[in-house]
């Protein structure tokens, strides 16, 4: 059974335990790409499978911007408000804030310093979901599933070099939003290389091998067409090169080109 198959066989398995049983089930965390594969599964883009049990779902990372999500499958007495409202009292993710016991002599960590001092404890990547880092005070607002929250609370003690503190905490203590750099110029059209070859300034040749090497995805599904038209909210990412999110056209030039609007990651 290959990845994909064994990913959409979970899916089916909890599915038909919440809608069977009528009990709450969820999957660990979830990439973008096996987001994508269940948002697939759901609509009946696999030619051959069969859809889904038709119980609620609730792509959930701990906190409204989340990159990693889990799948929660709902029964029947429980809609999505209530599912979130009970996150607060029962919460199936747990975010935990690791800190520098002393801030002064600490090293400056990053997201690869966290997640590294994580997998160190044992904990497979599929518990953890995102890690928000401070990257001025090294400390970091880590989301693991609640069964390996007391676990990581106790024994995340250092992170590299430094001596670390952990606790849980509110999700609403997260200040740090992801960083961008702005990217605008006049394209046209909105084909994925036009705007790969804007953004990270490539030949559109360049910007078509790295399409038809299969590293690009967009909202986490691989795209082999160059001649993928991106729309406005799209998340784009190529490998070896980073990821952004494209705006969309605003306002065009006296030769009727676009101005694309794009926000790069940093």
């Amino acid at each position: 059974m290959d990845e994909k198959s064994y990913l959409i066989a979970r899916f089916r398995d909890k599915a038909s335990q919440a809608w069977q049983r009528d009990c709450l089930t969820h999957t660990n965390f979830l990439t973008a790409s096996e987001q994508a594969v269940l948002e697939d599964l759901r609509r009946g883009a696999y030619a051959g499978e069969e859809r889904l049990d038709p119980a609620p779902v609730v792509l959930w990372g701990g906190y409204e911007e989340a990159e990693r999500k889990i799948a929660v499958f709902l029964p029947s007495y429980i809609d999505r408000e209530s599912f979130l409202e009970s996150e607060g009292a029962n919460p199936v993710i747990t975010c935990l804030l690791s800190r520098p016991l002393q801030a002064k002599f600490a090293d400056e960590l990053t997201h690869r310093d966290f997640l590294g001092a994580l997998m160190n404890l044992g904990l497979e990547r599929e518990m953890i979901g995102d890690i928000v880092v401070d990257h001025e005070k090294s400390e970091a607002h880590i989301f693991v599933m609640t069964a390996q929250a007391v676990t990581v609370a106790d024994e995340l003690t250092r992170v590299r070099h430094t001596s670390v503190m952990c606790r849980k905490v509110s999700p609403q203590s997260i200040r740090v939003k992801p960083a961008f750099a702005s990217v605008e110029g006049f394209i046209s059209s909105e084909r994925l290389d036009v705007i790969l070859a804007l953004v990270y300034k490539l030949s559109r040749s360049k910007a078509q091998k790295l399409i038809d090497s299969e590293l690009v995805t967009v909202d986490g599904r691989v795209v082999t067409s160059s001649g993928h038209d991106l729309k406005a909210g799209s998340r784009v990412t190529a490998r070896g090169y980073g990821k952004f999110i494209y705006d969309g056209i605003d306002g065009t030039s006296r030769k009727g080109k676009g101005r694309a609007k794009v926000r790069v990651y940093k």
